[in-house]
């Protein structure tokens, strides 16, 4: 359901609060405008809260890639942020700033919050022509990348990739404008976009980029969950290899076993990965979400 929140991108470098107040104000009244600090040049992004669904709305489609300011680099993207609770977004001025990524105490350990931030995230439906230098250049808008690695060898429709960026609160600015939002031509809907389940060494690397195998040794707390999932709404002629390709992505996938005997539209499997952290990340980017071909519905 559209909210009152609006996520504007592409802005002139250092546009003021009063700016964007004095150019939206003309479709409803603003209760808040939040400029994001810090950010790249040419990469300036904010939010503005309307009092009204109605306006929010009515400011999206007279603006969206329509209204440019003085000095930015092209039309600006006008959005509804995904995030639409009350007040700044997770990204307040405070807390804007990479935080230092030093080690704490005489032993060099990582802090606590670093050890547990995100900063790398998962985009699934992308076109299958999408190239490093698109994604950099779409999600930068959101604060530094750092890396990016697109899956070479998927399916057709199947492509993926990992972003990771300097800052968890610039990662979490990007799940929540792109999600469900997103659409990159030559994709055919939107993407999906959730916080990558392995943040590799403190979310920078991903397995696929160390050339490493998927299978990653358990941690305290992790080695206790489910491996198996339970996969249904399939498509009647599914196959192991159909499935080990579309679960493969998530991790190392040991065993899938189909049911036989389904009736026509019923058809379902389960799939068990190497470890309980893969099979996670599966079913967050998958639970219907994922359409394989010949269904109808995820």
């Amino acid at each position: 359901m559209a909210g009152r929140r609006l996520f504007v991108g592409s802005l002139p470098d250092g546009i003021a609060d009063i700016t964007l107040r004095a150019t939206f104000q003309q479709y409803g009244h603003i209760e808040t405008v939040f400029v994001k600090p810090d950010c790249e040049p040419g990469q300036q992004c904010a939010f503005v809260t309307f009092a009204t669904p109605e306006q929010a709305m009515h400011a999206k489609a007279s603006t969206d890639r329509v209204l440019r300011f003085p000095g930015a680099p092209k039309e600006c993207e006008v959005m509804f942020a995904r995030n639409q609770a009350g007040g700044p977004p997770r990204t307040p001025p405070a807390a804007a700033a990479p935080q230092p990524r030093t080690a704490a105490g005489a032993a060099g350990q990582a802090t606590p919050r670093e050890a547990v931030q995100p900063r790398k995230i998962h985009i699934g439906s992308l076109p299958d022509d999408i190239s490093e230098e698109m994604l950099r250049e779409e999600f930068a808008r959101f604060g530094p990348v750092t890396d990016v690695h697109v899956r070479h060898d998927c399916g057709p429709g199947r492509k993926w990739a990992f972003v990771t960026f300097e800052s968890p609160d610039d990662a979490v600015l990007a799940k929540e404008c792109t999600d469900k939002e997103l659409m990159f031509p030559g994709s055919i809907k939107p993407c999906e976009v959730v916080m990558a389940r392995n943040q590799g060494t403190l979310g920078q690397q991903s397995p696929e980029r160390a050339g490493a195998s998927h299978v990653r040794p358990p941690h305290a707390g992790v080695a206790q969950g489910p491996r198996k999932l339970l996969i249904g709404s399939l498509p009647d002629d599914v196959t192991d290899e159909m499935l080990r390709e579309t679960f493969g992505q998530y991790g190392t996938v040991v065993e899938t076993f189909i049911k036989d005997g389904c009736m026509p539209g019923r058809q379902w499997a389960f799939v068990t990965f190497a470890t309980a952290t893969d099979a996670a990340s599966a079913k967050i980017a998958t639970d219907r979400i994922l359409v394989m071909p010949g269904c109808d519905k995820p």
